[in-house]
């Protein structure tokens, strides 16, 4: 299970290895520190699934992380980079 990393405005950031589509191929989330959830990625397949990694994230508010399975090379998995606006 991934960890949840924290911003300076006290929001959570963390994915869901499953869910979020038909799919099923997992989720990047955010949880404000009001406690209100926003997707910020879907996985469908070719972009990875199954999330597995904790978060990282730059000083520019980037996330990155790494998928278990996807990606063009075999399915076997990715590194992403997120910008922390919503989906």
């Amino acid at each position: 299970m991934a960890g949840l990393v924290r911003d300076a405005a006290g929001s959570l950031y963390g994915t869901t290895a499953g869910g979020g589509s038909a799919d099923g191929a997992g989720t990047v989330f955010m949880l404000s520190s009001g406690g209100t959830e926003t997707l910020l990625h879907v996985f469908t397949g070719p972009d990875g699934g199954e999330p597995e990694s904790t978060l990282v994230q730059d000083v520019a508010g980037n996330l990155y992380g790494a998928t278990a399975v996807g990606g063009s090379f075999d399915n076997g998995g990715t590194v992403f980079k997120l910008n922390t606006l919503p989906c």
